[in-house]
C-alpha cells in the first residue's frame, strides 16, 4: 500500500489529475466493472456448461476473477519505472482491487447465507448441546 499511496503521491504533486479530470477516473472505473462482471459472467456459464458442484463454482467464481494490488504495483513499477504518471498507470488495478473486495464480500456472504439455510420442519443445530 506504502508504493501505491508514493505513486499516487508523486502524480499529485505532478499534476497529473488536473490534467486529465475526474471524467478519466469514472471511465476507468465503468470499464473495471464491465470486466469484472464479464469474467464472472462467462466463469459462470462455463461452469454451468461444466456442470460443477456448488463448491467447485464459488471456487472457480472466486479464484477466476482476483487481481491483486500486492502483484500489480510492483510489477508496474518494473515495467514503466518511476514515472510521474505511475498514478495513473496504476488507477485501473487500483479500482479493480477496491471492486473485487466489494463484489467478492457480497457474494461471500450470499453463499454463506445459503449454505446456512435450514430446510423447513429440520430444527436449527443452534442452541443444541
Amino acid at each position: 500500500m506504502l508504493i501505491t499511496y508514493t505513486a499516487f503521491c508523486d502524480s499529485v504533486e505532478g499534476k497529473l489529475w488536473e490534467h486529465y479530470g475526474i471524467g478519466l477516473t469514472v471511465k476507468v472505473l465503468a470499464g473495471v466493472m464491465v470486466l469484472f462482471t464479464t469474467v464472472s459472467l462467462f466463469v459462470w456459464a462455463i461452469s454451468n456448461a461444466a456442470r460443477l458442484e456448488r463448491d467447485d463454482f464459488i471456487a472457480a467464481l472466486f479464484c477466476s476473477v482476483k487481481k491483486t494490488l500486492a502483484m500489480g504495483v510492483p510489477l508496474a513499477q518494473l515495467i514503466f519505472g518511476a514515472k510521474a504518471n505511475l498514478g495513473l498507470i496504476l488507477l485501473p488495478i487500483m479500482y479493480y482491487h477496491m471492486f473485487q473486495l466489494f463484489v467478492c464480500r457480497l457474494l461471500a456472504s450470499h453463499f454463506s447465507n445459503q449454505k446456512g439455510e435450514v430446510p423447513v420442519g429440520e430444527a436449527s443445530p443452534i442452541g443444541q448441546s
